[in-house]
């Protein structure tokens, strides 16, 4: 019969599973994060949108042409701004459902 030290190795492992489990909620924290910050953005700048909207039919009523081309300017990259956060929610939508933290019992020998 051969007997061995696996102390340093248990030790390494049950490391390795408290960095792994920390990453995780990392990475759930992050996915989080980006989901609230991009929602909070998604609203202002929808508000802003509709602000510029108004001040564009005012300006095009009132034929202020140079303030309705610079308001549509604005409105376009409001849009893609809107287009370039919607990205960053899906991503931490999918982000956020694979990340599921399963905690188990391991025994070793």
């Amino acid at each position: 019969m051969i007997a061995r030290d696996i102390s340093e190795r248990m030790k390494a492992e049950s490391r390795l599973r408290n960095l792994n489990q920390e990453l995780e909620n990392q990475n759930r924290f992050m996915s989080e994060l980006t989901l609230s910050v991009s929602q909070d953005l998604t609203e202002s700048l929808t508000a802003l949108n509709d602000i510029i909207n108004e001040a564009g039919t005012d300006a095009r009523n009132s034929k202020q042409n140079d303030l309705f081309g610079n308001l549509q300017s604005a409105q376009k990259d409001i849009a893609r701004m809107l287009r370039t956060v919607s990205s960053f929610q899906d991503t931490a939508k999918i982000e956020a459902s694979k990340t599921e933290v399963k905690v188990a019992d391991a025994a070793f020998e």
